[in-house]
């Protein structure tokens, strides 16, 4: 099963700068690796983004569980595929994509999504991280990757029936 994280990295109306923005809309539907990553970005320049699978420690706490450091944005969509731009990272099922832009901002919009957790700074990595919940904000930052034990192994039990042997 192919991993789906995050909401569609497109043109919102708002900009800000050197925030760290986790997306709630669609947790990871799987276990696995993210092997591509976008996040759209506005306002004329270039910076570096920071991405990470996040999860939620209690309340508005998060922590990342692995990261993609130091990738280079410009104005516009980035799109950023493994092994080429980054290595692949982990993402466990329930967990979130987030992002810091650093030196330009990144877009996001105050209606029309179901929340993002916010933090002014670079957050990415971060352990036990207090962040703000702020609802019906949505970002621009998603990401696709490969479910861990990928498929399985038919074999047969009786004429005709076969059982799927997960890895």
């Amino acid at each position: 099963m192919a991993i789906d994280v995050g909401i569609d990295a497109t043109l919102q109306s708002s900009n800000i700068s050197n925030y760290t923005f986790v997306e709630e809309q669609n947790p990871a539907n799987a276990t696995g690796t993210l092997d591509h990553l976008e996040v759209y970005c506005g306002a004329a320049g270039t910076g570096t983004a920071d991405f990470g699978s996040f999860y939620v420690v209690s309340g508005a706490n998060l922590s990342t569980r692995d990261t993609a450091l130091g990738l280079a944005v410009g104005a516009a969509l980035n799109t950023f595929d493994a092994p080429g731009d980054f290595t692949a990272f982990n993402i466990n099922i329930g967990d979130y994509i987030g992002v810091s832009v650093a030196g330009m901002g990144q877009r996001y919009k105050t209606s029309t999504g179901t929340g993002v957790w916010i933090i002014s700074g670079d957050y990415v990595p971060c352990t036990n991280q207090a962040f703000t919940y702020l609802a019906n904000w949505r970002s621009a930052i998603y990401a696709t990757g490969v479910e861990a034990g990928g498929g399985g192994l038919l074999i047969p039990i009786a004429m005709h029936h076969y059982k799927m042997l997960r890895g």
